[in-house]
Formats: structure tokens, C-alpha cells, sequence
């Protein structure tokens, strides 16, 4: 059987472990901290009543990656959701702005909502509405030299009311990082599913207990279910590569092998486990938009099925309906696959073949992108 190994237990790391672990791949999951999550968790505060969160506090219908791994862990009922949605601010002054969505077909809630609200001046709502026609259908059209939202803000023309309870409020719930840094393609796929996919989609989605209790705890015995183990303090030290595996030596002195290795951990992090003078373009990782020698593909075969994760570079996750990765510097690889009549129902065996290793990164290029 395949074995891979799965370096990083946060959002990433546990999307890509489970869902090889359900294709029939060996996985082993190391975590160099107590618990999972990565920066999604919750602490305590003596002076708040209540556990406090860390990492995204609301979710969308559209995060379809993301609920295919809550339901993947059984805890996908840890929701409330306000389908159709409905938003309302108080605004300095103490004037009351509202926005809500009436119980019709996509785009025609949505377009009701926009025409309703009493948020936006007409200048506002109308220059709103072309803004978003941008994101009407794939590619998105947007010029190439447009990188982040505050550049797609500033051309065009967004006047303060939107930027101030559109698209600020919407990209730091969604992305995480301020509109200056978050890329606009990755935004452009939330802006996509929720305007112009179905309805569902632009419903909000809040977690009814801490987010440290959603799931991840039952990331351990899902593994061990399915052949694979998580293994917690085993931050790795270094890795090296031979002629068909991988090995990985964590700080406490543990080596751990296997065919693949997917690194799903911050690029700074891997930039300084990578071996020096090995390659020289690493030193450009923190930037992947800006990376050489490098390519992007699905993230591979296993039992003659596609896997489908929204893990991709700049985008965050769950929101991309097929998952890429990157490969660094080495030769492609499928997991074999066994003859039809033998494959229904039963995991792949790499025995038989070994092909080269292969190394894959499932990163997210944005600071804080991962929601």
C-alpha cells in the first residue's frame, strides 16, 4: 500500500490526510504541537465567561471543500446557518442599515438584496453591482496587473460606504488578512459561488461551540480507522530523499518514511527546512506566484479516482472545487493503479511498482489564508 507522509496538522495538513486515508493511502500525520488545528483553536480567558476562537469565526454555504471535510469527520451538524442571508449594522450615529436576501433562485436573492438595502447609496449599489459582474463566470475578468483587492477596489471605483461594509468586513471574515494583501482571485472565488451559484452558497454558516471541539479531535481515531496514525510533538528537523522514499527525522529523533511527502505548513517554515545549496529557487517560496522550476497539477490518483481538495496556493481553503498543489524539482508520480476488475473497493499497492518520490506543497501563499 502507498504510504504517505503529511507534515503539518492544520486545516491543509487534515484535509489532505483524511482524504487520502479515504482513498485507501497509508497516512501518517506529524504535528509538532500538542493538538490540531493548527491556527484554528480555542483558549481560555479568565476574564471572558466564554472560550475564545482563533481563525476563521464565520464559514459559507460556498466553502464546499471545507464542509466535505466536516462531514468527512462526522461533525458537519456543529452549525447554525442563515440561509437566506441577512445582515444588519449600526452605524455611527446610530443609524440602522440592513441587508436582506429574499428566498429566490441564485442571482435573483442576492440582486433583490442589493436593490433593497438601505446600506449603500443608488452611485454605490449600482458601481457594486459591476464590480461583481467581473466574477459572473470563469476566468474571472480581471487584468493581470490587479493582485490584491484594494487594487480591484481602487479600479473600480468602489466608493467608502461599500469598501466599509462590503468588502473590508468581507475579506477579513473570509481571508483573514486586509484587503492591501489578500489576492483577488482567491476572493473572486467566494464573490463567484455566492453571486452567481445557488443560493446556499452565499449563506452564512457560524460554528455553535468552540472551534477546537468542532472535529479535529476526531482526526486521530478517523486515521487509525482507515491504517493511518497521527503522531503529536514530532516537529520535523530535517528530511532527505533516496532512490524510491522519503524519510523524515523529527526533533525528538523519529524517522519516518514514505512515497510521497506533502508539506502543509507556512512557506517560511519550509523555507528553512529546506537543505541548503539543494535549490536555489527556495529562497523565492514565500512568493509562489514568483516561483521557478515549479508547476501545478492535480493532486494525483489513487485507486483510479481523481482526489478533488480545494488546497490551493493563494486561494484559501475549501473554496476552489478542484485542488492543486505544487511539485518541486522532481519527476511527476500516480499512485498505481490495479486492473479494473480489481480495483472496485480495494486500495492501491505500490509495492509492485516504486516509482520516483514525490514532494507536494499545499501551502497557502496569502499570511493568513485559511478559512
Amino acid at each position: 500500500m502507498a504510504k504517505v507522509i503529511v507534515v503539518g496538522g492544520g486545516f491543509a495538513g487534515i484535509a489532505a490526510a483524511t482524504a487520502l486515508a479515504e482513498k485507501g493511502i497509508n497516512v501518517e500525520l506529524l504535528e509538532s504541537r500538542g493538538f490540531l488545528g493548527g491556527r484554528v483553536y480555542s483558549t481560555e480567558n479568565p476574564s471572558f465567561p466564554a472560550p475564545l476562537d482563533n481563525g476563521p469565526h464565520l464559514f459559507m454555504g460556498c466553502y464546499h471543500e471545507t464542509w466535505k471535510l466536516f462531514k468527512r469527520l462526522n461533525c458537519s451538524g456543529s452549525f447554525k446557518t442563515i440561509d437566506p442571508l441577512r445582515l444588519s449594522w449600526l452605524l455611527p450615529g446610530g443609524q440602522k442599515a440592513s441587508f436582506q436576501c429574499a428566498p429566490l433562485p441564485a442571482p435573483f436573492h442576492l440582486i433583490w438584496g442589493l436593490f433593497t438595502t438601505n446600506a449603500f447609496p443608488w452611485k454605490e449599489k449600482i458601481s457594486l453591482i459591476k464590480a461583481l459582474i467581473h466574477f459572473s463566470q470563469t476566468p474571472f475578468k480581471i487584468k493581470p496587473e490587479i493582485k490584491t483587492i484594494s487594487q480591484f477596489m481602487n479600479f473600480t471605483d468602489q466608493g467608502p460606504r461599500s469598501r466599509e461594509l462590503f468588502w473590508i468586513p468581507l475579506c477579513n471574515a473570509v481571508m483573514n488578512v486586509s484587503v492591501d494583501v489578500a489576492p483577488i482571485l482567491g476572493f473572486g472565488e467566494v464573490l463567484y459561488r455566492v453571486f452567481f451559484g445557488n443560493r446556499h452558497n452565499s449563506s452564512l454558516v457560524l460554528a455553535d461551540k468552540p472551534l477546537s471541539e468542532i472535529g479535529f479531535k476526531k482526526v486521530p481515531v478517523y486515521l487509525k480507522n482507515h491504517q493511518g496514525s497521527v503522531h503529536f510533538h514530532e516537529g520535523v528537523q530535517s528530511f532527505k530523499v533516496s532512490a524510491n522514499t522519503f524519510e523524515v527525522i523529527t526533533r525528538s529523533g523519529q524517522t519516518y518514511c514514505g512515497d510521497a511527502l506533502i508539506w502543509a505548513v507556512p512557506p517560511t517554515s519550509l523555507t528553512a527546512l529546506w537543505p541548503k545549496n539543494d535549490w536555489q529557487a527556495i529562497q523565492t517560496l514565500p512568493q509562489l506566484d514568483r516561483l521557478q522550476n515549479s508547476y501545478q497539477r492535480p493532486l494525483g490518483r489513487a485507486c483510479g479516482e481523481p482526489l478533488r481538495m480545494g488546497l490551493q496556493p493563494q486561494r484559501p481553503l475549501g473554496l476552489p472545487g478542484r485542488g492543486t498543489i505544487s511539485q518541486f524539482g522532481r519527476q511527476r508520480r500516480r499512485f498505481p493503479q490495479p486492473p479494473d476488475r480489481e480495483r472496485a473497493g480495494k486500495p492501491c499497492d505500490a509495492r509492485a511498482q516504486r516509482p520516483p518520490p514525490c514532494l507536494f506543497y499545499l501551502g497557502s501563499a496569502s499570511r493568513q489564508g485559511h478559512s
